[in-house]
């Protein structure tokens, strides 16, 4: 179990101490019910066998009737048919003397508009009755509002996996210790339930599956294995229907008796339950497993015609959490219902979409490779739909035409693909169809300029893993243009890379241009080349220079009122560091850099990549204030400054920045403590500030020493640069990783 601070606890000591409690977050299947009923019965052995006093209840919080006091009085109500008498006054004595232990289940199934009443009723009861302990169990997007330890259950890893292929077995089989799961089964491994069917399938097949719907088929078929055959078709269709009816919360079980009646199941109902099928808890119906449930509702969304499934996506969880859009791409079952799906996903989460990929392809389980031509066809179909996909609801269309250009190896006014497969093998190469062409060419183009390929059989794909290669590509064109700078922002970043392309033509190619950059001057030093670009060339560091887009950068920083270009900026290690003015210059560097660079940042991510927004970790963090703490030491003479920060959030951007100050000794507690006032101090400012803890990174360390000078000797920084452009490029290279890292690959076999 893991703690959002990254810390983890075994489950067993949870309510160990002097904690009032704790909040639980799962996903579905990660065995919250089963937890709490492990909690539940170990506090009924320490009460039976007199170590603990706590009286245990379970409480299944839909069938928590609202208002003040009723929680307290369905707690009474749930003591009396057992003992005689009791009273709400019996419980307030219990409550204060002894405590009670309350497991509360299933908060995110609590309808919206009970949830306040609820969180209401819970936080009086830990506040009036200190002994009490309360374990409240939900959905990690279902957070309640009660200052409570908050921990999140944790997923298996390989050797949780590993453990159940080796539970029943007499003696241990060195081969499983070098099993390694499979990219596109190990986060769907990491739910216990869906992990212990994958066990089960590779004990039985000696393979991994690798068609994720088939473990769910697997699971039905446990829960309805006791039943006869015609039985099972009619219980089938009866939970479909009623994962249908529990999307957003449980049904009564009126309504559940009705609809068992009228699919003639009602004789059915207790084998279900039985079969752990459904759960009637209190009045309230619904399937044990939430994951069983989405499964039932993906069935009902794919069996639509294409032109009603596109419109019945939009209602979907796409959040990060749910199973829901895995199910939909294992499950479908025509390429066309796939690229429907698929793009849905795209439009909405790229994150979700690129992570579901992995349930597109199977080892030949699913479409197997071969050279036909309508398998060639649709494969290349799909890695244009991938790009697609993409680029057009998450990008700038700037930004989409550069990246089809860097596909193409030129601009292009419709990117098409041509390709073929020989031997398993596929080839391709992007060109411009025009507006009337074709988009799609099978063969072997003519000296393209750029050309891939790749072995789908080697590399585990199948002939429906053309959305994974388009992503791919989409990824890598995105890093080509963040290597080459060509990305546009607004006046922070042009005045930035303005300044570095400058100094660059100066300094590397002999263009005479004088500090302080007069642009006007400048431009017309310019225009006599205005046709020329300055690559690298062999000088891999260099930057690349289209003197017309300069130019054009140039124009509009003139059109904003801005004339010159200066440094801003004083070079750390020209700075007496024993004269307090010119530690005062240096502070005053850096709060301009920590705030320009966050500035340039957040203009490029605004302008270029909008869609990506809410998935880059910086610009989740953004506006932040740093607080540095520099330390002084000298090596053979020659004094160094080492830099330790902290940072914080503030609520505009015009309060970023830094500040800085002195130490004599370099900062050194990173204990748990000292970690743990961290993160209270910035949760309590980002309250403070009206921000959300969800996606801030809470992060501290050491930091280099920003180089102002375009002299940096990093592989990632071009010569010349500015500090602001060399840190944000590799700010925003590190996130685009990120996003795309979830794209499935796979060792070669």
């Amino acid at each position: 179990m893991e703690k959002p601070a990254q810390f983890r606890v075994e489950t067993n000591t949870l309510l160990n101490g002097d904690d009032q409690g704790a909040i639980v977050l799962g996903s579905s299947g990660y065995g919250k019910t089963t937890l709490g009923k492990a909690f539940l019965l170990e506090a009924l052995e320490k009460r039976l066998e007199g170590s603990a006093a706590q009286l245990p209840f379970e409480v299944f919080l839909p069938d928590v009737p609202t208002g003040e006091g009723a929680f307290e009085a369905y707690l009474v109500n749930r003591v009396v048919p057992h003992v005689q008498g009791y009273s709400s006054a019996s419980f307030r004595e219990e409550a204060r003397t002894n405590g009670v232990l309350i497991v509360a289940d299933a908060f995110d199934r609590v309808p919206k508009s009970a949830r306040q009443s609820i969180v209401s009723e819970l936080r009086n009861l830990v506040r009036d009755f200190p002994k009490t302990r309360l374990l409240v169990l939900s959905r990690p997007n279902c957070l309640p509002d009660i200052e409570l330890p908050t921990y999140r259950l944790r997923g298996f890893d390989e050797k949780d996996f590993l453990s159940l292929l080796t539970a029943d077995r007499e003696r241990s089989d060195r081969s499983i210790g070098r099993l390694r799961i499979p990219e596109h089964l190990r986060q769907l491994c990491q739910v216990p339930l869906l992990a212990k069917l994958v066990a089960k399938h590779l004990r039985s097949f000696q393979r991994f599956p690798t068609n994720v719907n088939t473990l769910y088929e697997e699971w039905l078929g446990e829960i309805l294995r006791p039943f006869q055959a015609l039985e099972k078709g009619r219980l089938r269709a009866f939970l479909e229907e009623l994962a249908a009816e529990t999307t957003t919360q449980p049904v009564q079980i009126t309504r559940c008796w009705e609809l068992a009646k009228s699919m003639d199941i009602s004789a059915g109902l207790e084998q279900l339950m039985d079969a752990d099928a459904i759960s009637i808890r209190g009045t309230s119906v619904e399937l044990v497993h939430e994951g069983l449930a989405d499964f039932f509702r993906v069935q009902r969304l794919l069996r639509l015609p294409l032109k009603e499934l596109g419109p019945a996506l939009e209602g979907i969880d796409t959040s990060d959490t749910s199973q829901t859009p895995g199910l939909l791409l294992s499950g479908a079952a025509t390429p066309e219902a796939s690229r429907v799906i698929w793009q849905s996903l795209a439009m909405r989460n790229i994150q979700v979409a690129l992570s579901s990929l992995k349930f597109t392809i199977g080892d030949g389980e699913r479409r197997p490779v071969s050279s036909s031509p309508s398998v060639v066809e649709s494969l290349l179909s799909d890695v244009l739909n991938g790009v697609d996909a993409l680029l057009e609801p998450h990008f700038s269309a700037q930004l989409a035409g550069d990246v089809r250009m860097f596909l193409a190896g030129k601009p292009v006014s419709v990117l098409g693909i041509e390709g073929h497969v020989r031997a398993g093998y596929l080839d391709f190469s992007f060109f411009d169809a025009g507006e009337n062409g074709s988009r799609v060419r099978l063969g072997q183009a003519e000296s393209p300029r750029r050309e891939w390929g790749v072995s789908l059989e080697g590399q585990g794909y199948d002939a429906d893993a053309g959305r994974i290669l388009g992503a791919q590509r989409v990824s890598g064109a995105i890093k080509e243009l963040i290597d080459y700078r060509r990305l546009r922002g607004g006046p922070i970043w042009t005045e930035e890379t303005v300044f570095s392309r400058l100094r660059h033509l100066g300094r590397r190619h002999g263009l005479k241009f004088e500090l302080p950059y007069d642009l006007e001057v400048c431009k017309a030093g310019l225009l006599p080349v205005a046709d020329r670009r300055f690559g690298p060339r062999l000088k891999p560091r260099a930057q690349f220079v289209d003197v017309a887009a300069l130019i054009e950068d140039i124009d509009q920083l003139l059109s904003e009122g801005t004339r010159f270009l200066h440094p801003w900026w004083v070079e750390p290690y020209s700075v007496d560091f024993t004269d307090p003015t010119e530690r005062a210059s240096l502070a005053t560097t850096f709060d301009a850099f920590f705030r320009r660079r966050q500035q340039a940042y957040v203009e490029i991510v605004e302008r270029e990549m909008p869609g990506l927004a809410d998935w880059l970790p910086e610009y989740a963090s953004i506006p932040v204030r740093y607080d540095l703490k520099g330390s002084l030491s000298d090596v053979q003479g020659t004094t160094d400054l080492h830099l330790y920060f902290e940072r914080w959030p503030v609520a505009k951007l015009e309060d970023a920045g830094a500040d800085l100050s002195f130490s004599e000794k370099p900062q050194t507690d990173f204990s748990r403590n000292a970690t743990d006032a961290y993160i209270s101090k910035t949760e309590l400012i980002l309250a403070k500030t009206g921000r959300t803890r969800t996606s801030f990174h809470i992060v501290r360390g050491g930091i280099s020493v920003p180089q102002f000078n375009g002299r940096t000797y990093r592989s990632s920084d071009r010569e010349d640069e500015t500090a602001v452009v060399s840190s944000v490029m590799e700010m925003l290279g590190d996130d685009c990783q990120k996003v795309f890292s979830v794209i499935p690959e796979f060792r070669w076999r």
